[in-house]
């Protein structure tokens, strides 16, 4: 139907818009978050853009919800300003189709949320892990800064150069590397200087720092039996700590092996992801109702009330997860009264309640 398709139309173009200018500030935050790592030797200046790319499955996650709600809200409300949703009643075109219009967009952007939020979102949070992981044990190259000492997780070696290339070339290179010879009594150091370098990769991914144009110190300090040799071209092998995994949040697990723990936190960050997607649904359905404005209040009329409809939403959510960790209520209850609760408040604004209900709710509204 035209009607139909116009409404769905309108609805999603405000949703994709709202979502769009939402992941932007959010990608925008966690941009200046990684970039100050970068800027002081935590992060690698590489990273940031995969890390970047990895939360945007749990950002949209999140705010699909939120989206869905307010670009229901906002293009609804333009229509009843400019007298369109009048038109299509005087046309036939009541509430029941509103509704039904809106149910096609609706099960799409919740099935979405859904997806991103049980499968997407962990795999993606999993990846981040791994990344950093990998950084640490790498940590002598991978964070390496151009006019900046890095020395190894080990304590053992200490690495600076003072200009790096986008091709990765090395210039005026200076490395320190030591070794014990009986305990931690005795010692040697290897000072190596070169003009130039780079790091090159193995098939087998051993990685070797070439260097070029330099001389080696080799001794123990206090003793007079330095060797000093210059070379043209030295091939250091770098070796990789153990990559050690962090402890993961439960974000990060896979939803299958969440539902086989059998404890309220497994239980409540299950119920956390499929929130994702009722609540997407849920607050369309409070949207619809909430959207109607007189010709004189704008279409941000409802805005603010709406808002607030969606803070109290959530909070209910996360007080109820935080109650379901802590097991002081049951499983069955959960999150699952909040997405009730809610429905109800829908129900009650879509006028689907008995006529009692409706009665009464009449009396309080006028």
């Amino acid at each position: 139907m035209i009607l139909s398709r116009y409404l769905r139309s309108e609805v999603v173009k405000s949703v994709l818009s709202i979502l769009l200018v939402l992941i932007l500030i959010f990608i925008l935050q966690r941009f200046i978050y990684y970039l100050r790592d970068a800027a002081s030797g935590q992060l690698a200046t590489g990273l940031v853009s995969e890390l970047l790319m990895l939360q945007i499955p749990r950002i949209m996650g999140l705010l699909i919800p939120m989206a869905m709600f307010l670009g229901t809200l906002v293009s609804l409300g333009r229509m009843y300003l400019d007298q369109e949703i009048t038109v299509m009643r005087a046309c036939g075109f009541g509430q029941i189709g509103l509704l039904m219009a809106l149910m096609k967009p609706a099960m799409i952007f919740s099935t979405l949320a859904l997806v991103l939020s049980l499968w997407l979102t962990p795999w993606a949070v999993e990846q981040q892990y791994k990344l950093l992981d990998q950084q640490a044990a790498q940590a002598d190259v991978a964070l390496l800064q151009p006019g900046r000492f890095q020395q190894s997780a080990d304590g053992k070696s200490i690495l600076y150069i003072q200009e790096q290339t986008k091709d990765g070339q090395l210039s005026n290179i200076f490395l320190s590397q030591q070794s014990f010879v009986n305990g931690k009594d005795a010692h040697k150091v290897k000072i190596i200087t070169a003009a130039k370098g780079k790091v090159i990769r193995q098939k087998n991914l051993d990685r070797f720092l070439l260097l070029q144009s330099g001389e080696r110190f080799e001794g123990s300090p206090g003793q007079n039996d330095f060797s000093v040799v210059a070379f043209g071209e030295y091939l250091n092998r770098l070796t990789d700590n153990q990559v050690i995994e962090k402890k993961r949040s439960l974000d990060a697990i896979n939803t299958q092996k969440l539902l086989s723990m059998n404890d309220g936190v497994a239980t409540a960050e299950f119920q956390w992801r499929i929130s994702m997607g009722l609540s997407a649904f849920i607050l369309v359905l409070i949207a619809i109702p909430l959207a109607r404005v007189r010709p004189r209040q704008g279409k941000f009329a409802k805005l603010l009330p709406g808002l607030m409809l969606y803070v109290f939403y959530l909070m209910l959510l996360i007080i109820s997860k935080n109650w379901l960790e802590s097991e002081s209520i049951s499983t069955y209850i959960g999150l699952w009264w909040v997405h009730l609760l809610m429905l109800f408040i829908a129900l009650w604004l879509l006028d689907f309640v008995p006529v009692s209900w409706r009665t009464s709710k009449s009396k309080l509204r006028y």
